[in-house]
């Protein structure tokens, strides 16, 4: 009995000592959450902005951006005077003595009186931003300077239209402060946004000027470079050059009559492109997207701010860092390899200025004088696109020569065609070559 007691005693203290140190824990626990809610809020409060300004690099909130500068030209173009005026600042509507019947007047984009929602179908307008700066204010209120354009597809002719938003991402608000104003404050000038002085605690809601942040994922945004690429090449093909890399560029294309030429020759290939499979390179200040197309083709896009980009279309002109390291390493059977694998990727897309300019000088002068005669030559006897299968492989005084097959990927009916390929390695990863004349 007296060890019955004694158990059940000890037993109690146990209890005891648990529920202490049960309550103990939940007391620290608490104490630690109320701090940290403390020091939050004293962080938000003391929160110092840079206030300097720099181009947008967070593509979500730049598609924020693209949402709401989208929104505010539709609502000019269908005249809807109620969406227009609950977009604007409100200082900016008391200044210039701004209400719902006189807003057209005062924001004038379209010119446009009294336009059918059909009428305004039937306009063809899109709006393209070029670019998109910010100036962070606070830890909220973030102010942007939208640089963009609006394309007439009908007339052929392309207007420039800047804005500025002034963005709430606690609530998810905006204000709109139009070209005008812009215009008034020399905003135009990259010089002169830096001295905005803009101050605003918040933006309150209505039912005109809320916007939502969504995750843009990295096809997304590649999609959207390609095919803001291929929009220039159908609406300004001159502007479309620009997209290139200039290093790219300079090697590939002479000049811009070059770049008109292969685009036209492949004009029908370029507009259809798919993206199939892709790969990232994250760099310190710039991403480098790689992807290929339902062609097998490769291209690359460099990314150094959100729609601030270059394009390469193709990755045998310029070498990249990566194949360079591999060439290094690999012997000299996979270097020959590497190099054909160049020339027939440049065939594939109807390069025939790179395989020129590959061909060893003899025999070049010997059989294609001139770039017109090689291109006919080439047109004539390796139509189609195709897929390389190598074979024989031989090397003699420092010449080698690699035989393949080439099985071409859009006739089935179409017979497999042979080619034995000549080459000599240069310095680096550099070659000449010449092959088989039929």
């Amino acid at each position: 009995m007296e060890k019955v007691k004694r158990l059940i005693i000890l037993l109690s203290v146990i209890i005891v000592i648990v529920l202490i140190i049960f309550l103990i824990i939940r007391i620290k626990i608490n104490h630690t959450g109320s701090d940290f809610q403390e020091i939050e809020s004293e962080k938000i409060a003391n929160y110092e902005a840079e206030n300097k300004l720099v181009k947008e690099k967070n593509r979500n909130k730049y598609f924020a951006i693209e949402e709401i500068y989208n929104s505010f030209l539709d609502a000019n173009l269908y005249q809807n005077n109620e969406y227009v005026y609950n977009m604007l600042d409100k200082d900016y509507i008391q200044n210039k003595n701004i209400n719902k019947e006189n807003v057209f007047s005062k924001v004038n984009i379209f010119n446009i009186d009294n336009l059918s929602e059909y009428q305004a179908d039937m306009t063809k307008l899109s709006f393209n931003i070029d670019d998109v700066y910010c100036i962070e204010k606070s830890a909220n209120i973030t102010i942007y300077f939208v640089y963009g354009n609006i394309v007439d597809k009908i007339k052929n002719q392309n207007e420039q239209y800047n804005l500025m938003v002034e963005m709430d991402s606690k609530n998810q608000t905006f204000y709109i402060l139009p070209q005008e104003y812009m215009e008034e404050n020399n905003y135009i000038d990259s010089t002169k946004i830096a001295e905005c002085n803009i101050s605003i605690d918040e933006i309150k809601e209505n039912d005109y000027n809320t916007f939502q942040f969504n995750n843009i994922d990295d096809i997304t945004i590649m999609n959207r470079y390609l095919s803001k690429y291929q929009n220039s090449i159908v609406d300004n093909l001159e502007k479309s050059y620009d997209f290139l890399d200039e290093e790219y560029k300079k090697v590939k294309f002479n000049n811009y009559s070059e770049y008109k030429k292969y685009v036209e020759d492949n004009m029908k290939d370029i507009l259809s492109i798919t993206i199939v499979k892709y790969k990232i390179n994250e760099k310190e200040d710039s991403n480098e997207y790689i992807f290929i197309d339902q062609f097998d083709n490769y291209y690359i896009l460099k990314e150094n701010a959100i729609m601030d980009y270059k394009i390469m279309l193709d990755t045998y002109t310029l070498d990249t860092q990566e194949f360079i390291d591999k060439y290094e390493t690999e012997n000299l059977q996979t270097k020959i390899g590497m190099n054909v694998d160049k020339i027939i990727r440049a065939l594939n897309i109807h390069d025939y200025n790179y395989i020129y300019n590959k061909l060893d000088d003899n025999f070049k002068n010997n059989n294609f004088d001139t770039i017109e005669k090689f291109e006919e030559y080439m047109k004539t006897n390796y139509p189609h696109r195709y897929d390389v299968q190598y074979y024989k492989f031989k090397e003699e005084l420092g010449v080698y020569e690699q035989s393949i097959d080439l099985i071409p990927k859009d006739n089935s009916n179409t017979e497999e065609t042979s080619m034995n390929i000549i080459m000599k390695l240069k310095e680096n990863t550099d070659f000449v070559m010449s092959f088989n004349i039929k």
